[in-house]
């Protein structure tokens, strides 16, 4: 059985080459009398992951990992989305926190006073 153009096969190596105890519960999942593959296949999968591994490692490296993987089963399409994703999610975030520093100078939020490099700051002695 296939969901979309995934197989169980192709899922399952994806399982394996992310964290070896994800495939192995992706496995004993198919043994259970109730098991439907689908999405919530994936999902599951994805979740067993975080709880292994995915919460320690950083976004971007997350995110790597992830997309190395799909390219390792031949799920080249998935992998580049997920890159591309991340990508605009940077973008986006970067432009959310430059214009949050914007918004807040512009506010009229309070604002370190800046110290020319040449002269010493109040309170320090300088002469």
């Amino acid at each position: 059985m296939a969901v979309g153009n995934l197989t169980k096969k192709a899922v399952e190596d994806f399982a394996g080459d992310i964290h070896p105890e994800v495939r192995g519960n992706f496995i004993h999942a198919q043994g259970e009398v109730n098991f439907e593959f689908g999405k919530r296949s994936m999902c599951i999968i994805l979740s067993d992951w975080y709880q292994q591994i995915g919460h320690t490692l950083l976004k971007q490296v997350a995110i790597e990992q992830l997309a190395s993987a799909l390219e390792n089963t031949e799920m080249t399409a998935l992998a580049f989305k997920l890159r591309q994703i991340s990508l605009d999610l940077n973008v986006s975030d970067s432009q959310s926190t430059t214009g949050s520093v914007k918004s807040k100078k512009e506010k009229g939020a309070r604002v370190a006073p800046q110290v020319p490099h040449n002269q010493p700051a109040r309170g320090q002695g300088g002469g």
